[in-house]
């Protein structure tokens, strides 16, 4: 177990990861860099009948995604998506 920023981390050898920027695209994607460097598309379509995520069918929320503390946000960051799922469900791009 592992201590950043004054949360506990389970698993000392996973590299933390984060959001450095996401800029919304249409279809519910996203192009997002990462901490790494890698840039990568992520498409949202499957979160969109999950009733929390539900309020991102809304264009206008979609489209106001803001990176805060490295985490895609929406809504006043009422709603987000942590960036290890984003990483693990998006495909590289150039």
């Amino acid at each position: 177990m592992h201590e950043i920023n004054g949360m506990c981390y389970s698993d000392s050898n996973k590299q933390i990861i984060d959001v450095l920027e996401a800029k919304p695209l249409d279809n519910y994607k996203m192009l997002i860099i990462f901490s790494n460097g890698e840039k990568k598309i992520f498409d949202a379509n499957y979160l969109l009948d999950i009733p929390i995520y539900s309020p991102l069918k809304d264009e206008v929320i979609w489209n106001g995604l803001v990176v805060v503390d490295g985490i895609v946000t929406w809504d006043d960051e009422n709603l987000d998506i942590a960036p290890e799922t984003l990483y693990l469900n998006s495909v590289k791009c150039d």
